[in-house]
């Protein structure tokens, strides 16, 4: 129903392409996966998905060539270099979450979590000024009041004041 309202919706091409697969469809999944990377180039299901119907199928080339589209894409989505970032600090990588945080803040400047965790990251190298400005950032940019607050709190906790 979603195509006959709108055959240029990427996303219901890729739903459509997941479900013939899941029907044991491969042929019609792998139609309509290509029929969603028609319509949108970055639709990024498709990408992903047509990667691992090339790999069941045993066509390992096409599979590599999807899976690396797919990652590139991904890396360059600064909500999933956070995520990223997030699973570096849990892991005490920190110079990993810094490299990974301070691309998404490239890419996106108006999130408060990327300079918090940012700032939580310098802390933990040692780097108490990048610190301070990270977590100053981010109590900045915070649009909740109890969100600014909550980061200048924390900030005071962890740095003093000066």
């Amino acid at each position: 129903k979603a195509l006959a309202v709108d055959p240029k919706f990427a996303p219901a091409w890729s739903n459509l392409g997941a479900l013939y697969s899941d029907e044991g469809h491969y042929s019609y999944a792998e139609a309509a996966y290509v029929r969603a990377l028609r319509v949108d180039p970055h639709e990024l299901v498709a990408m992903s998905n047509l990667g691992q119907l090339y790999k069941f199928k045993g066509e390992l080339d096409l599979a590599e060539w999807y899976n690396q589209k797919s990652d590139r894409h991904r890396m360059r989505n600064p909500y999933y270099r956070y995520d990223l970032a997030e699973n570096a600090f849990f892991a005490e990588d920190y110079e990993t979450a810094i490299k990974h945080l301070k691309y998404s803040l490239r890419k996106e400047k108006n999130d408060d979590s990327f300079y918090y965790l940012l700032g939580l990251s310098y802390l933990q190298v040692g780097n108490e000024a990048a610190a301070r400005k990270s977590l100053e950032k981010a109590e900045l940019t915070a649009r909740d009041v109890g969100l600014k607050n909550n980061y200048h709190s924390k900030m005071e906790s962890l740095l003093g004041t000066h």
